[in-house]
């Protein structure tokens, strides 16, 4: 089963997000001009409605980036969560 974040952030945390993070920042350049959106028409048939729900791929997809800019291992976002 696909599962997509809702992708909602309270009005507390967007006013949190934009004083601690410089809208130059690379992450926010890249999530303004990439849209993750495709992920889940390329990947829907890979998932079944039996079973378990899946973690959102998008979200999945953003960490292996994350580890691939920063040069993070699996162990090393686990602990950053």
């Amino acid at each position: 089963m696909l599962k997509k974040s809702s992708g909602q952030i309270d009005i507390f945390n967007h006013m949190i997000y934009e004083k601690l993070i410089p809208k130059d920042h690379l992450l926010i350049k890249i999530d303004s001009i990439i849209d993750f959106s495709f992920i889940y028409e390329k990947l829907a048939d890979r998932y079944s409605d039996v079973g378990r729900g899946s973690e959102d791929p998008v979200m999945m997809t953003k960490i292996l980036l994350l580890e691939y800019i920063y040069r993070l291992s699996d162990g090393d976002i686990r602990d950053r969560v």
